[in-house]
């Protein structure tokens, strides 16, 4: 039997990569608001600084308060994260902040999802109950991902690790199916960004669809995974 632990595993990072890409976006997001809010309890603290020179009192707890949140946002502004300069022509920093995030974390768990497929791969082999020409093929797909995956989907198991039926409805009232073309969609737009990165052009206005469907498409990856780690384990009974 395959070890939970090596499923447990797989989703511990998966999650984790999800939290830096919302960490990220949570500021990157919220980029204006908190610029705002700099720029203004910039003032608002000197001009409390300057009313209790002339023996005005201010309650501990917002003196505390405005205090703090003006160290943290001159530490924040010290990067110079809320100059709007550029002199060196790099652009838009919080789209930059977006994309970058998107590209990367989508990059990363896809790495993450092959990583853990190629090791149930190896662990189905080993097992010795897979018929010997199923086993040969693969490990002739070793390093081939597209035909890896295409050997899970069509001949390893039963049925399909790929295909699954969401809890909820299209516009036809009928419960939507997804398959093996969604994975095949992820990996393709995975490719596109290793090997065409400089000839993608995601468009300011896409910013919020896009981190829509990073959180739709890692949801799909660690589902298919399950899949495969389940159907696994019952081959090797």
């Amino acid at each position: 039997m395959i070890e939970q632990k090596y499923f447990e595993q797989y989703t511990s990072y998966s999650v984790k990569v999800d939290r830096y890409f919302h960490c990220v976006n949570a500021y990157a997001n919220n980029h204006s608001g908190l610029k705002e809010i700099h720029d203004s309890l910039d003032g608002i603290y000197k001009k409390m600084l300057e009313l209790e020179k002339n023996q005005n009192n201010t309650d501990n707890d917002i003196r505390n308060f405005l205090h703090m949140s003006y160290l943290v946002m001159q530490k924040i502004h010290m990067t110079n994260i809320f100059s709007d300069e550029d002199p060196c022509g790099l652009g838009d920093k919080v789209y930059d902040m977006q994309i970058f995030s998107y590209v990367t974390c989508y990059c990363y768990q896809w790495n993450l999802f092959e990583s853990f497929v190629s090791y149930i791969v190896e662990k189905l082999i080993e097992s010795n109950r897979l018929n010997s020409n199923i086993s040969n093929q693969l490990k002739c797909s070793k390093g081939k991902t597209k035909k890896l995956l295409d050997l899970l989907n069509d001949e390893v198991f039963e049925n399909s690790p790929f295909y699954y039926i969401l809890p909820e409805v299209d516009s036809s009232g009928k419960f939507i199916k997804i398959g093996y073309n969604e994975l095949n969609t992820i990996r393709k737009r995975r490719n596109n960004f290793v090997h065409a990165i400089l000839n993608n052009n995601f468009g300011k206005e896409n910013i919020m669809k896009l981190q829509q469907l990073y959180d739709k498409d890692m949801w799909l990856l660690r589902l298919y995974a399950q899949n495969i780690f389940y159907q696994a384990n019952e081959l090797k009974k």
